[in-house]
């Protein structure tokens, strides 16, 4: 089922550089010529050209801590000030290409037994258009992606039959979830995902792992997560606005955005014909049920039960957002991060499924290879349509450089002169404020 002409971390490096020109060549210019999007801008490069010490890495922005996002700011800031920008992109783009690339990893052999399938599911769900610029190429919107890392991460057991004992790759693994964790405030979401580990897994040693990893989870939103005005009474939750929003974000941002692309979804939105939208929606989670049904005996029961789970918890995180958010609208073109992790689920659900399909049907050359060119040529149309959300102009990096050359050329004066330097911050401020990322005082 496995047989290869060349090894596994070959066939990982291939997939690594594939994803990596995906994402550049829909999001060029951010990444050739970084504009420091708004957080980056300002909790990065601003931030430590303000103050350059190490322990910034634990402040406090929007509420939480995002630990690993600051950490590699820290590193991106130590290069000569024309280079950071770009170092913080490429900081970006391994972290994309990481959580695109993970389920290929072996230990994911128990969702996909098949090593080509998996390698096929990762490249499809990087191909299709989720997010925007924003989300592709600032560093700490990465955030985000992280949150996909350690829920991946977690999920996956440590150990399987062939593998009994922890090796050097499980430390390391367990010390990546643990910065992801740190990384954003939804990690609370995760927990309910280890006592499900802890529950199902065979393996004392399994347990304990997962029960380090649910203290740690309790620890950040203890420690790196300030409280915020989320409403803690349970009538507040159940009112039938909430959940029929809930119903309604899931079926137009996740589900109809997620196969069709958020150009698709906003045009339907801004024409008042959101109702298309929705009975799209609907019509393939029927579609998609007709399909386990049709195939029931394929498919393993287990499999059901995990899709399941995965969709109460596409539900629930959608539902958070609007509680969170306090009944914040989410209809407009820019909300894409707070839908990407369940959109990526969704996909992940689809390609599981078809997977199975896949490994128990032979379907002949002729058919794989028509559904193949059709899969590519929606895969072309839809990121077609969804292009403006990965540009930026050549002018927004152009309008950075007087600033950031004056800190490259005056780095002296900057140590000595106070008031030069705070002249810089003002300025940089301004530029910000024009851009709309920061509000005008």
């Amino acid at each position: 089922m496995n047989k290869r002409l060349f090894s596994y971390e070959f066939y990982f490096s291939i997939l690594i550089v594939v994803i990596a020109c995906f994402i550049l060549l829909r999001s060029y210019y951010p990444f050739f010529y970084p504009v420091l999007h708004c957080e980056d801008g300002v909790l990065i490069y601003l931030s430590y050209f303000e103050n350059n010490a190490a322990f910034n890495v634990y402040d406090v922005y929007s509420g939480y801590i995002s630990l690993l996002p600051r950490l590699l700011g820290y590193i991106a800031m130590q290069f000569p000030p024309t280079i950071s920008p770009n170092i913080i992109s490429a900081f970006t783009l391994l972290i994309n290409c990481f959580a695109y690339s993970l389920f290929y990893l072996k230990r994911f052999r128990f969702l996909v037994e098949n090593d080509q399938h998996r390698f096929i599911i990762c490249l499809i769900i990087a191909a299709f258009p989720l997010g925007n610029f924003a989300l592709s190429s600032s560093l700490i919107y990465s955030s985000w992606y992280l949150l996909w890392i350690a829920c991946l991460l977690i999920y996956a057991p440590f150990f399987s039959k062939e593998k009994k004992t922890l090796q050097i790759s499980d430390f390391i693994i367990f010390s990546i979830i643990v910065l992801c964790v740190w990384s954003h405030p939804l990690s609370i979401f995760l927990a309910p995902l280890c006592v499900y580990r802890l529950i199902v897994s065979p393996s004392w040693k399994e347990r304990y792992l997962q029960f380090f990893i649910l203290i740690t989870i309790f620890l950040y939103f203890k420690l790196g997560v300030v409280p915020t005005e989320v409403p803690t009474n349970l009538n507040h939750w159940l009112t039938l606005q909430r959940w029929r929003n809930g119903i309604t974000y899931t079926l137009g941002r996740v589900i109809f955005e997620g196969l069709f692309g958020n150009s698709a979804r906003y045009y339907f939105y801004s024409t008042l014909q959101a109702p298309i939208v929705y009975v799209s929606s609907l019509s393939f989670i029927l579609g998609f049920l007709l399909l386990i049904k049709a195939h029931f005996s394929i498919i393993q029961k287990v499999d059901i039960r995990r899709i399941f789970i995965i969709f109460l918890i596409i539900f629930g995180l959608t539902l958070f957002m609007i509680i969170s958010r306090d009944g914040r609208p989410f209809v407009g073109e820019w909300e894409n991060r707070y839908f990407l992790l369940q959109k990526m689920m969704l996909l992940l659900s689809i390609g599981v499924i078809t997977s199975r399909i896949f490994s128990s049907i032979k379907f002949s050359t002729v058919s794989q290879f028509s559904l193949s060119i059709l899969l590519v040529l929606y895969l072309l149309v839809i990121n077609q349509f969804n292009v403006k959300y990965y540009a930026t102009s050549r002018e927004a990096f152009n309008e950075l450089q007087p600033l950031i050359e004056r800190v490259s050329q005056q780095q002296t004066l900057f140590r000595t002169d106070s008031s030069y330097k705070h002249q810089f911050i003002f300025d940089w401020i301004a530029l910000y404020q024009q851009r709309g990322c920061l509000q005008k005082k």
